[in-house]
């Protein structure tokens, strides 16, 4: 199932021609990597994608029932919240409704009735259906693997430095267990341990995703479909980056072979 589709996008940036009636097509499930040159305009189809920047022609089509999110370290967040507050809002209906449950039993402890019981029983019934007891674990496993230390999350947002909040937000944007994530160098600030660690979390990511990185080892391990931009188009590639290259290679060589022949 095609979940993002992009035809006929041409667009410049100051001036720049990046793309000329470019192309493009994510599935359900698909672990992408964006790659090209510096300033082709891999962030800019991010942002095209997610709807932070107007292309000055394109026909999208995303579907209507998938829920985008966006690595953006530039993004507004309530800098007053604690840095566990932050990361729970991830669950935040769970807890509205297990707020619900406590103020029956309250009730209950004044006026017992067994429509107040019953309505309490359903609520634990949809909390444990829907995992409210393993959200601790969840943020727990984000937390270890990303290398945020625990004492700071009882401090503000607002009191991280740079690449702690980036953690932050890399890490509730995992927590929010989106159907497609957008992910614009996420391994910033990371050391080579969390970096291993994230790429063994996306491997086993059950949602697409399309990864602009700089870490050619990183996509390899993480990305099954390659889409390299060039000469303003977008080509799609089926395999990882090893893979790419060996594909790349063999149209160029192939390609000057042609060349080389028409001209003799």
């Amino acid at each position: 199932m095609s979940i993002v589709t992009i035809e006929n996008l041409t667009h410049a940036n100051g001036g720049k021609v990046l793309y000329k009636n470019a192309t493009l097509q994510i599935n359900k499930g698909e672990h992408v990597a964006l790659i090209g040159m510096n300033g082709v305009g891999k962030t800019t189809l991010l942002n095209i994608i997610n709807g932070t920047v107007s292309a000055d022609h394109i026909n999208l089509n995303i579907h209507p029932k998938i829920k985008i999110g966006y690595l953006d370290q530039h993004q507004e967040v309530n800098l007053e919240l604690t840095v566990l507050q932050y990361l729970r809002e991830s669950y935040q209906k769970l807890f509205e409704r297990e707020q619900q449950m406590e103020n029956l039993y309250a009730e209950m402890a004044n006026n017992y009735s067994e429509e107040l019981l019953t309505k309490a029983i359903k609520i634990q019934d949809e909390l444990t259906h829907q995992g409210f007891d393993t959200i601790s674990k969840k943020i727990g496993l984000l937390v270890d693997g990303l290398g945020i230390n625990l004492q700071l999350l009882e401090q503000t947002v607002g009191s991280l430095s740079g690449g702690q909040r980036a953690k932050v937000l890399l890490a509730k944007l995992l927590l929010n267990e989106d159907d497609f994530l957008l992910l614009d160098e996420p391994t910033n600030f990371l050391d080579i341990e969390q970096i291993n660690w994230l790429a063994k979390f996306l491997q086993n990511y059950p949602s697409a995703f399309l990864l602009v990185s700089h870490d050619r080892n990183f996509i390899n391990t993480t990305c099954n479909i390659i889409f390299d931009i060039d000469n303003y188009m977008i080509t799609r590639y089926v395999g990882n980056f090893e893979s790419f290259l060996e594909k790349k290679v063999y149209i160029i060589v192939n390609m000057n072979q042609h060349i080389q022949i028409k001209r003799n």
